[in-house]
């Protein structure tokens, strides 16, 4: 993967996919394929400009992250996009002109092409927009596409669609908007090891706080753990039967009981089994824990 700052000069003929990208929905893998093949078509590279933080964060009205920076990146190699163009988006980058994000674009890089969304907008207070770039590209010689809307089942597909998904618990349609299954990447840190001493032993992971926040509850999941793939229920939310108030996640991996502190795994969401419940019985915990394993048979 090739990451390019935006503000520095690279020597390199590019079609640029323009946008957030903050889930990488099937409406952006369109545009993704869309700057594919007019990249092959004009002998170029695809490029995808995205930002490496949370835009909202910087005027304190964000929600969350559905994937991080890192997260994309990961999205982004597996749909055979290896070259990204960013930059973090601060107060003084907000207030630059449509023009001059242009003018950095088109001198820093050799553009051949734009993609973009049918709602894509750029510059001080969204003074940008898809007819503003499709203009600016038939004056100066460059390619431009742009992606209609994407409808599933009735609805647009949009972030703000995959975060009301999310929020209910309803990770088969989540994963149906993204078109490639809601995953969490993180580092696993020491937890309170009440799990290893009821048998099941779990992968805590640290959750960013950029990281937007799903229904709590159980989850059919599976672990990437060095490149190989477990089967899991993971646990996202607290631990009342503990007095433990604080988010987790969580994971038992069928098959595998060894320490995983202080590496790196990915948590790959599949569906939701149930809420988190209270027991009073520790020995009814382990019976409820032993039933959810039988979803992963």
């Amino acid at each position: 993967m090739k990451i390019y700052d935006f503000y520095k000069k690279h020597d390199e003929d590019v079609v640029v996919i323009v946008g957030f990208f903050d889930c990488i929905h099937a409406g952006h893998l369109e545009l993704i394929e869309r700057g594919k093949t007019l990249a092959k078509k004009l002998n170029a590279t695809a490029a995808l400009f995205t930002f490496s933080n949370d835009p909202a964060a910087v005027f304190n009205r964000a929600n969350g992250l559905v994937l991080t920076f890192e997260e994309r990146l990961i999205k982004l190699e597996k749909h055979c996009i290896n070259t990204v163009i960013t930059c973090d988006f601060t107060k003084d980058f907000a207030l630059t002109s449509r023009d001059d994000f242009l003018k950095t674009l088109t001198c820093n890089f050799r553009v051949k092409g734009f993609v973009c969304g049918y709602d894509y907008t750029f510059g001080y207070k969204a003074s940008g927009n898809k007819d503003y770039l499709k203009t600016y590209c038939e004056e100066n010689g460059i390619a431009f596409e742009a992606v209609d809307e994407i409808v599933l089942q009735g609805k647009r597909i949009s972030t703000t669609l995959v975060k009301e998904y999310l929020s209910a618990g309803d990770i088969k349609s989540v994963n149906k908007l993204l078109a490639d299954p809601y995953f969490i990447k993180g580092i696993v840190v020491e937890g309170r090891k009440d799990g290893r001493k009821l048998g099941f032993p779990t992968a805590n992971l640290l959750l960013r706080s950029d990281k937007y926040r799903i229904k709590r509850g159980v989850y059919k999941t599976r672990v990437i753990v060095d490149g190989k793939e477990f089967k899991a229920i993971t646990n996202y939310g607290t631990q009342p039967t503990f007095n433990a108030d604080s988010l987790v996640v969580e994971s038992h991996l069928k098959g595998f009981s060894s320490d995983l502190y202080g590496e790196e795994i990915i948590v790959i969401f599949d569906d939701y089994i149930r809420d988190i419940v209270k027991f009073y019985d520790i020995a009814d915990l382990k019976k409820q824990l032993e039933k959810d394993m039988e979803v992963l048979k």
